[in-house]
């Protein structure tokens, strides 16, 4: 489980010791704060040059590669996936899932394999209420249907938030020693832990 933010603005960094090299990403939310919110950059490259934001917040991954297992719609506001980019602005301007469970979860297609060498999330403030993903799971796939849960040392990595500085300040970040040591990955899958 990898640590999410702390706060609805502050923006977390994790690095992936080592790279996930695939095709896609999922992003599995595992425990949050009022609701499961999210916006996300991801960090790699296309094989050849490394640690840099693969396109979310620029838009350079498109709407239709961002998926998710499901996502919040009412007559007031939809909350899709292509909306988990970073410093997304608006009334609706962060991924947020139909339910707050560990089913969930947030898919980023790069069309062709990648090395991932991290993410950074962010949660959202709406009406006063801020809204966070906590720790989550990252899993990879080559063909968008076996997905592979992220490891380090043998064993699945959670990501958890931590706290670098007070609200909507500055970054949130947890590092691995080894960033450059990443996988190759087509998909990437973040999901949530509850």
């Amino acid at each position: 489980v990898f640590f999410g933010n702390v706060d609805s603005s502050g923006i977390k960094h994790n690095i992936f010791n080592p790279p996930i090299i695939a095709r896609y990403v999922r992003l599995h939310p595992t425990h949050y704060s009022i609701r499961s919110t999210l916006r996300m950059e991801l960090m790699g490259c296309d094989l050849n040059s490394c640690n840099m934001a693969l396109g979310m917040e620029s838009k350079a991954i498109s709407d239709a590669q961002i998926t998710a297992s499901s996502h919040l719609s009412n007559v007031f506001a939809t909350w899709s996936p292509s909306q988990a980019r970073l410093h997304l602005q608006g009334r609706t301007n962060a991924w947020r899932p139909r339910a707050n469970n560990r089913k969930e979860w947030l898919q980023v297609d790069f069309q062709k394999t990648m090395r991932v060498t991290g993410v950074t999330t962010q949660g959202v403030k709406s009406l006063l209420t801020s809204m966070y993903v906590k720790e989550f799971l990252i899993s990879s796939s080559q063909d968008g249907h076996n997905w592979t849960l992220f490891l380090q040392n043998g064993k699945v990595k959670k990501l958890h938030f931590s706290l670098s500085t007070v609200e909507g300040a500055c970054g949130l970040r947890n590092l691995t020693s080894h960033p450059n040591l990443l996988s190759l990955t087509t998909y990437c899958k973040i999901t949530s832990l509850l």
